[in-house]
């Protein structure tokens, strides 16, 4: 038997987090997918993806994000504010409906082009400025795509999956759905990020993951052996990364447990719009377990998840034990990791407490 976690504690006692110096490394069965927010910068005179009005501004909103662009010397001053609007419209681009935002210049600058406030307010409307500044009003956000997650009554629907496009950096399975509640769902039952930057003007969301302790392989026929329940034995996290909600210590057959850890963003402590990204991992081992309360060193599987941006979903088993990974998306871009194991084996009897 190949052993991938170190085990902390045997039997029904209870497993507690320990914190590492760093990211552990494992040699596991995974998928990666890079969900970072970052954006090579857009060149001068791109297309803005909303209608902005030169030559204005925004009177009657409220503040909420702005920030200096220093812009680089271009032919005309209508280039540069060109430019300067579209540096503005980039970042702004995952303002709200009925947010407005503003490319204003404020000075010139001794070794380059001028010097350009882009803020970002909620409310307000587009009035007259001069001939450097530009509005614009973020209009109705589309629809999001209907997976038809309530539709899918089993499982293997709800966890219909696709696969990543490779050449995008990725690999490894994608699935729309949340499966929890015994139900098909859109979204997770708790919070959940994107696993990516968020904008200045945002919070940082946790990231989830989702264990589930199937009767079958997913998709496909019963298995031949029903598992019994399983003991949380052991869980480590990178040093300083939030456990947000605990994994549960027992999992039944048929359980869809949710819990989540810290997004790895934090504030810059130099400046406070910029967000920080600290590499974590999070790992988490469940032995069956036997009769008598004792866990079945031969019978247990391990996930481990890091982050943040680019998301690494790794999982291992004993041999008696099969298991998937998934990534997880929703329409409104929620991400998540979801992890299904089920027996192995074609015969057998239930080890249950």
């Amino acid at each position: 038997m190949r052993c991938l976690l170190s085990i902390a504690s045997l039997g029904s006692s209870i497993a507690l987090f320990s914190e590492r110096e760093g990211p552990v490394l494992h040699q596991w069965q995974g998928s990666s997918i890079d969900t970072s927010a970052a954006k090579a910068a857009p060149s001068p005179l791109s297309d803005c993806p909303v209608t902005v009005s030169p030559g204005s501004t925004i009177e009657g909103g409220k503040v909420l994000f702005s920030y200096n662009i220093s812009a680089p010397g271009l032919d005309s001053d209508d280039d540069e504010a060109l430019w300067a609007r579209d540096e503005c419209c980039q970042f702004y681009t995952k303002a709200h409906e009925g947010q407005t935002w503003t490319s204003v210049k404020t000075s010139d600058s001794a070794w380059a082009g001028g010097i350009y406030l882009c803020t970002l307010f909620d409310g307000g409307e587009i009035v007259a400025g001069d001939k450097t500044s530009s509005a614009a009003k973020m209009g109705a956000e589309p629809e999001p795509e209907d997976y038809h997650c309530k539709e899918r009554k089993t499982v293997d629907k709800c966890l219909d999956p696709v696969r990543i496009d490779p050449q995008r950096n990725t690999s490894g399975l994608r699935v729309s759905c949340a499966w929890h509640g015994d139900a098909c769902h859109e979204e997770p039952p708790i919070e959940c990020g994107r696993n990516a930057a968020p904008s200045p003007w945002e919070t940082p969301q946790p990231l989830c993951v989702n264990i589930i302790l199937a009767d079958h392989a997913v998709p496909g026929p019963p298995a031949g052996r029903q598992l019994g329940s399983f003991n949380l034995t052991d869980g480590s996290v990178t040093q300083g990364e939030p456990i947000v909600k605990e994994p549960t210590q027992v999992l039944e057959l048929g359980a869809s447990d949710w819990w989540s850890v810290g997004s790895g963003y934090v504030k810059n402590e130099e400046w406070d719009w910029i967000w920080d990204k600290n590499p974590f991992t999070v790992c988490v081992r469940y032995n069956e377990l036997l009769h008598d309360g004792t866990a079945d060193d031969d019978s247990w599987f391990s996930v481990c998840a890091s982050g943040p941006g680019y998301t690494l979903l790794q999982h291992g088993t004993s041999s008696r034990i099969k298991g998937e990974v998934y990534f997880g998306q929703s329409s409104a871009n929620t991400s998540w990791a979801t992890f299904v194991f089920w027996s192995n084996e074609t015969s057998g009897s239930v080890l249950q407490i």
